[in-house]
């Protein structure tokens, strides 16, 4: 299994979980899975993103459109990324600069679900 999704808090947070080694093929397939969720839905969809267990990360982003679709998906939330490497921050950061991409860098999934949590409490409370 390289990647896993499933909803922490159901229609707003979901978990995204990779593991092991990611090629470009998975990176599209997981993308993809994303995006089908979000067209689903009519508000923000937040990430926990667990990579904790990711062994190799050997896709190249900028050459997956459909990553540039999901960050620019008008249903994408905030993104929490457990379990970095200096290159994933690199490409979350180039991301950040190229469109609206928000992400946040947690130590454990606990806490990134806690972000997550508020983000949609706070929303919740202005509508």
């Amino acid at each position: 299994m390289p990647f896993e999704t499933k909803w922490i808090v159901e229609p707003y947070v979901l978990l995204f979980r990779q593991e092991g080694v990611t090629g470009s093929e998975e990176f599209t397939q997981s993308l993809q899975a994303v995006l089908d969720i979000m067209n689903n839905q009519i508000h923000p969809v937040h990430f926990v993103v667990d990579l904790s267990n990711v062994e190799r990360f050997s896709a190249n982003i900028t050459k997956i459109p459909a990553a540039y679709e999901v960050v620019r998906h008008p249903h994408f939330g905030w993104v929490g990324i457990v379990g970095s490497t200096a290159l994933i921050s690199f490409w979350m950061q180039l991301l950040a600069r190229t469109s609206n991409f928000r992400f946040k860098l947690f130590p454990t999934v606990e806490d990134a679900t806690e972000f997550m949590l508020e983000i949609v409490r706070n929303a919740s409370d202005k509508i």
